[in-house]
């Protein structure tokens, strides 16, 4: 192929690579370009045709919904119990035969098809079997109606069961038959507004093999009643916690708030002691990691050894099942090697990267000095932040509003030539229909076809637009951090509110840009989760080989979602920020640079990332470990305030904690990208500086001296210097020796 090309043709040509050529001297440039045009348009209008499609289906929801169905359960007719004009004071839900519903029900899944269901206002308090106890009047037609106990029988809506048999031939077993009332029913318990017989999971559920009715219980039924029981329990569960949810909040707002002021105080001081930070905080990671390590093998080599002092043995948890876990030795030896391994990988990662995080330090002073001057850009995550969280409300909205649609479940069947109404089509069970066709039950909460489509279109929706706005926010931030950068005298030459004049030029040009690369990193999402769902559809599953490929494919893309974010995406919109050419094309200007300057990325390689991943660990495990100490009142001796309530005792100890942590960890997340963002930005501008200008005063670097220092630009250029020089006095030495020499 040839050497590669380096050659200084003349000052004012480029250098000449195989990653293309280097940046050319301009006197006028001066930082983001203001001349600018919309780039990729057509992308720009299928993101507004898009959004309009959303909008769509956004309104067929709301238009068409019946959310009550996921709050309340609905009857054989459709109507929501305890909410429907006719049932509002009937709010449970009692099934004619939950023997059926047991065949058929499958946790999470709650509605039974095959069973009659009625709204009742209160769930059974007793057994009671209709055939058991009146076995001798069941087919009698003269039958004295008043001998029988009429209020205890529970059948459809509009029929009374006494004037049925009394003037009527029908029969009480009739009735029966017909599913016009249950033919028996038990004790029940109320969960989740459904009546859920007792005796299935009762003490002496072993002995049982019959209902009260002589119905044979199966294993079969037995499984998945412990399931739904389960399933229900953890429901009830689930409703608690978010009482108490409520109930602590104040408090978890403020634990958030102080995590928030962290973040910002941890950033500030970045700025005058970066080292003491950033090598306090690795220290604290290590010593958490070796303490976590020691606990999990000490803790694995007591249960292994049967000793009766183990800490699982005294915590105290609510949560049974994972209270069983925590006594389990696999488990605790699986997370002794996990967290090994970790502290071993993490301890080889930074003694190889010592020269380099000296260096990302360093640039991490410089990069605060770039926040601190261009005013409000710490506080500009809370804009985009703001956006998702406001379109992530109306996304739910509309998918369980989309959810929640169905059809009626009556359909007529027997339907001759001379009917009106044709077999498949939708009635009304109370309208009376002409000649053999009859209204039937075909099901209940029907969920027509066209559903699956409008969740489909929403979920695409989902990554698209939480990738769009977080590009929208990365963008805004390089161009306003590109314009400190390339201010020759800082902070005097930086331009009026930076912030401001980058979000403006990326909405005004740049929206089909910014769609491209985020549409780019939503499709390879997609199918991220795509295997995902096929990995859990095949995990129980015994080929071997199909595992295996779903693997392979789901780490394959895990590694094209990581490289596209960080080494395209990221450095495109940086590019765009500063110059407003295409997505492509930026693209491909800054890969070629970092190719051009290899040996520099290679230095720097995602060190500073790391340094602020450490910090954001450090900020969540910091808030986790207070609102521990805070909630299990462990904070008695310490001089805090709290309001005359105390602190709430809670049942759910780790609910609010986990929470607190996942919320602080997004909150230090937005503050620490903004930090990354001005270290991607400076750099990539610091190396277009480097090709550009030479450091004389016909060409100075815009740089800051602290930033040549750092990267070694000085040092470098008095190497070259010293070189020429020495050069220089040797071909001046060689020339005396030939003058010197005789002819």
């Amino acid at each position: 192929m040839g050497e590669r090309l380096n050659i200084d043709a003349s000052d004012n040509e480029p250098k000449k690579h195989y990653y293309g050529e280097s940046k050319k001297y301009d006197p006028t440039f001066d930082g983001p370009t203001s001349n600018r045009s919309c780039t990729d348009i057509i992308c720009c209008f299928v993101f507004v045709l898009f959004i309009v499609g959303l909008g769509v289906v956004s309104a067929i929801g709301f238009q068409r919904c019946n959310k009550e169905i996921y709050i309340y359960p609905t009857d054989y007719l459709g109507q929501v119990c305890g909410m429907s004009e006719s049932v509002v004071d009937k709010p449970y839900l009692f099934f004619f035969d939950y023997l059926v519903c047991l065949n058929e029900v499958k946790p999470p899944k709650l509605d039974c098809t095959t069973s009659l269901q009625v709204c009742v206002d209160e769930c059974p308090k007793e057994n009671y079997a209709i055939e058991a106890r009146y076995s001798k009047k069941l087919d009698d037609p003269n039958v004295d109606v008043n001998s029988i106990d009429w209020n205890d029988f529970i059948c459809i809506y509009g029929l009374n069961a006494k004037d049925e048999v009394n003037k009527s031939d029908a029969t009480i077993k009739d009735l029966l038959n017909d599913n016009k009332c249950a033919n028996f029913y038990t004790k029940s318990d109320v969960f989740t507004s459904r009546c859920y017989p007792k005796f299935l999971v009762s003490d002496t559920l072993s002995e049982k093999n019959t209902t009260p009715n002589n119905r044979q219980i199966t294993e079969e039924d037995r499984a998945v009643a412990y399931d739904l029981l389960n399933l229900l329990q953890s429901y009830e569960s689930f409703n608690n916690t978010v009482e108490e949810f409520i109930e602590t909040w104040p408090y978890m707002v403020a634990g958030i708030t102080i995590s928030m002021f962290a973040s910002l105080l941890y950033i500030v001081l970045m700025r005058w002691i970066a080292a003491i930070m950033v090598w306090s905080s690795i220290v604290w990671v290590f010593a958490l990691l070796g303490y976590g390590t020691y606990f999990c093998w000490n803790e694995w080599n007591c249960i292994k050894n049967h000793e009766s002092d183990c800490t699982s043995d005294r915590s105290s948890l609510d949560y049974n099942e994972l209270a069983s876990y925590l006594k389990m030795e696999r488990i605790w030896y699986i997370s002794a090697i996990i967290m090994s391994t970790v502290l071993a990988i993490l301890t080889l990662v930074v003694l190889l990267l010592i020269k380099s995080i000296r260096i990302a330090i360093a640039l991490m002073k410089e990069a605060s000095t770039a926040v601190s001057s261009v005013h409000f850009s710490l506080l500009w995550p809370i804009i985009p932040f703001i956006m998702q969280l406001a379109f992530l409300k109306f996304w739910a909205f509309s998918v369980i509003f989309i959810a929640s649609i169905v059809e009626p479940p009556y359909q007529i069947v027997n339907s001759d030539s001379t009917d009106e109404n044709t077999d498949g089509a939708r009635c009304n069970p109370t309208v009376s229909l002409n000649g053999t066709a009859k209204c039937v039950l075909i099901g209940y909460n029907i969920v027509p076809n066209y559903i699956y489509w409008l969740e489909a279109y929403n979920l695409v929706a989902l990554f698209w637009i939480l990738n769009f706005i977080r590009a929208l926010g990365q963008i805004t931030l390089a161009g306003a951090f590109a314009s400190y950068y390339w201010a020759f005298t800082k902070p005097d030459d930086i331009k009026h509110l930076p912030l401001l004049r980058s979000f403006w030029r990326s909405i005004r040009y740049h929206i089909g840009s910014i769609a491209f690369g985020s549409l780019i990193i939503s499709i390879i999402k997609l199918i991220r989760f795509t295997i995902q769902y096929v990995e859990d559809k095949v995990s129980n599953a015994d080929n071997c080989f199909t595992k295996f490929i779903a693997l392979c494919f789901k780490c394959i893309f895990w590694c094209l979602d990581a490289m596209q974010y960080r080494s395209i995406n990221h450095n495109a919109y940086i590019e765009i920020a500063v110059y407003g050419n295409t997505f492509c094309t930026s693209a491909k200007n800054a890969f070629l640079l970092l190719m051009r300057n290899i040996a520099r990325v290679m230095v720097l390689n995602r060190t500073s990332s790391f340094i602020l991943f450490i910090g954001k660990i450090v900020i969540t495990f910091g808030t986790a470990f207070g609102a521990s100490a805070f909630f299990r009142n462990s904070l008695s001796t310490f001089p805090i305030v709290v309001d005359s309530r105390g602190v709430p005792t809670l049942n759910y100890f780790w609910a609010p904690i986990l929470f607190m942590a996942l919320a602080t960890y997004i909150v230090a997340d937005s503050f620490f990208d903004v930090y990354d963002m001005a270290i991607d930005t400076l750099f990539l501008c610091f190396l277009e500086d480097l090709e550009r200008h030479d450091g004389t005063p016909e060409k100075p670097y815009y740089m800051s001296k602290q930033l040549m220092h750092i990267l070694g630009v000085k040092k470098q250029k008095e190497n070259e210097w010293m070189l020429s020089l020495t050069l220089h006095h040797c071909l001046e030495l060689f020339s005396v020796l030939l003058t010197a020499i005789p002819n």
